[in-house]
C-alpha cells in the first residue's frame, strides 16, 4: 500500500482519514473534494481536480461522500481505478452502497466498513468498525485489519441487521437528542447550567455534540434508514403512552412501568456500574488534567 486517495477530503472524516494516513510512512496521499476551497491548508497530501486523477494510479481509495452520492461514487470510481486496487467506503447506512460494491468488476476488491467514531475522535485511539464482508471474507477483513491496525473489528454479515441497529444506536439517539433541543431551545441555556445537576449536564453535552456534526448526515440517518420509520412509530407509541399516564395522574401505572423497565434493565447491564460511570465522566469534565 503506497498511494491511498480520499475522495471528499474536505469533510469531517475525510479530514480524519487525511490526519490518519499522514502519520504512516511510506504512503503517498491524493486528495480529492468538490468543493476545492475546503482543501486549502491540506499539507503532506496531492491534491487532484479531477476523480479520475486522483484515483487511476492509487491502490487504496476511500470514499468519505454524502450518503445519497455513496453508490455513485462506488460505481464511478470502480471503472478508473487499477486491477487489484481497493475500493473502501464508510457510509453510516449499507443498503444502497453494499449492493453497489456487489456489482463492481471483480479487478476491484470492495472494502464495507462503518467507522463507529467521529471526525473528532483520535487518531491514536483503537476505536470501533464495523466490518460487512462483500465477496471474499477472508481477504477484505485481512485488508482491514491491515489498514486499521489494532482497532476493534467487529464483523456483521447481513447488512439488513446493520442498518436496523444503526437505526436504534444513531438514528433513534439522534432523534431524542434533537427533541431535547427543541424542547429548550427558548431558555436561557446559562440559567438551566445554574439551576442543572449532572444529568443535565451530560444530555446537553450529548445533544450539543450531536448538533456539531454534518447536518446531512442527521438528515440521511433519519430519512434515508428505512428501517428508522419503524423505531419512529415505536417512539411515537410509547410517547403517547406516557403523556397519557401524566396527564391521567396515573402513578401506579406510572411506576409499574419504570420498575419493569428497570427490571429488564438489570438483566443485561449493572445499574449500578452505570451510576458509577455518569459520575467518572463529569470527573473528567471538571478536572480534565
Amino acid at each position: 500500500m503506497k498511494e491511498v486517495s480520499i475522495i471528499g477530503a474536505g469533510g469531517k472524516m475525510g479530514s480524519w482519514f487525511i490526519n490518519f494516513f499522514s502519520h504512516k510512512k511510506g504512503i503517498t496521499l491524493k486528495v480529492f473534494d468538490i468543493n476545492t476551497e475546503s482543501l486549502k491548508g491540506i499539507h503532506n497530501s496531492i491534491v487532484a481536480y479531477t476523480i479520475e486523477d486522483c484515483v487511476k494510479s492509487s491502490d487504496v481509495v476511500i470514499l468519505c461522500v454524502p450518503l445519497k452520492v455513496t453508490a455513485k461514487m462506488i460505481e464511478k470510481c470502480s471503472k478508473l481505478m487499477k486491477p487489484k486496487s481497493i475500493l473502501l467506503e464508510i457510509s453510516s447506512i449499507k443498503n444502497k452502497s453494499f449492493n453497489e460494491l456487489m456489482n463492481i468488476h471483480n479487478k476491484i476488491v470492495p472494502i464495507c466498513i462503518h467507522p463507529m467514531f467521529g471526525p473528532g475522535a483520535s487518531i491514536l485511539k483503537k476505536s470501533k468498525i464495523i466490518f460487512i464482508p462483500v465477496k471474499n471474507r477472508q481477504k477484505e477483513i485481512r485488508i482491514v485489519k491491515k489498514i486499521f491496525p489494532g482497532f476493534q473489528i467487529f464483523e456483521v454479515k447481513d447488512v439488513d441487521l446493520h442498518d436496523r441497529m444503526m437505526s436504534i444506536v444513531l438514528g433513534l439517539t439522534y432523534f431524542i437528542n434533537i427533541l431535547f433541543i427543541d424542547a429548550i431551545k427558548n431558555e436561557n441555556y446559562n440559567d438551566l447550567l445554574t439551576f442543572g445537576g449532572t444529568t443535565f449536564r451530560i444530555q446537553s453535552i450529548i445533544s450539543e455534540s450531536i448538533l456539531n456534526d454534518d447536518l446531512n448526515l442527521i438528515y440521511s440517518l433519519l430519512f434515508d434508514n428505512h428501517f428508522f420509520q419503524k423505531e419512529l412509530l415505536k417512539f411515537n407509541k410509547s410517547l403517547s403512552e406516557y403523556n397519557k399516564l401524566i396527564n391521567n395522574q396515573n402513578k401506579s401505572k406510572f411506576l409499574k412501568n419504570l420498575t419493569n423497565l428497570k427490571s429488564s434493565a438489570q438483566r443485561s447491564k449493572d445499574l449500578g456500574v452505570s451510576y458509577s460511570k455518569m459520575y467518572k465522566f463529569m470527573n473528567i469534565l471538571e478536572n480534565p488534567h
